[in-house]
């Protein structure tokens, strides 16, 4: 699986982040896909995630950089004093959160803060193909009660607007391809992510509703399907 092999998303993040000397954290960042390249120009850049062999992968590259580093943590317990960052990233991840947690780690991000200190955000909007995949499988195996976990981010994050920790800034909309090399590969990728056996033989009830969802892209070779995303950035108050 390929995702973004066009590095638009890439580009959006650094448009719009403005690095330059600043202090970062990235909560979540696995093995640091985004991290090495929007780190370039800061003065301190951390990335925490609760995936040890990703942080162990992510440190091992950037062994011999001085302003990256990466330990293990969780975002609803930040384990750095109160203003401690000019920047705090969340690329795809407010949505992996628990539910119960969402609220905690938005407040965990505005202690870290510093006065007018910016949180940048990306997060997938509900309606892609990459998404109404997700729904389908999730429709289709009936192994857990999926509700929408994009909408209860957006929903986290409006609350903390209406509670004032945070004024909306800006918002991009943009949108990413995910290649494949064929459906069976996607259809592993969930099994993964889900801790689903991958000879699971719901496969039959997933591919069927998925095309009627994007007919014709299944008949082919490979499989492109796009993800729309929005990156909001948020200011302290």
């Amino acid at each position: 699986m390929r995702l973004d092999p066009g590095k638009k998303e890439l580009r959006v993040i650094k448009r719009n982040s403005h690095v330059k000397g600043k202090d970062v954290l990235e909560i979540g960042c696995g093995s640091g896909r985004l991290s090495f390249p929007a780190s370039k120009g800061a003065k301190s850049y951390t990335g925490i995630d609760t995936d040890r062999k990703a942080i162990a992968e992510a440190a091992r590259r950037a062994n011999g950089i001085n302003n990256l580093a990466f330990r293990y943590g969780t975002g609803n317990r930040l384990s750095f004093d109160d203003r401690s960052f000019d920047i705090v990233f969340l690329f795809m991840t407010l949505h992996e959160i628990p539910l119960p947690k969402q609220s905690k780690t938005l407040s965990e991000i505005h202690r870290v803060l510093r006065p007018n200190g910016k949180l940048i955000l990306v997060e997938p909007l509900p309606y892609g193909e990459v998404q109404s995949l997700y729904d389908i499988f999730n429709s289709a195996l009936r192994h857990m009660n999926h509700p929408k976990a994009v909408l209860h981010a957006r929903k986290a994050i409006s609350d903390a607007v209406r509670k004032k920790m945070f004024r909306r800034m800006k918002r991009v909309r943009y949108d990413i391809d995910w290649h494949f090399s064929d459906v069976g590969e996607l259809f592993r990728l969930f099994c993964k992510e889900y801790s689903v056996p991958r000879n699971d033989h719901r496969i039959n009830r997933f591919l069927k509703h998925a095309k009627l969802l994007i007919p014709g892209k299944f008949d082919k070779k490979s499989l492109i399907v796009f993800d729309e995303m929005q990156l909001s950035i948020l200011k302290k108050i």
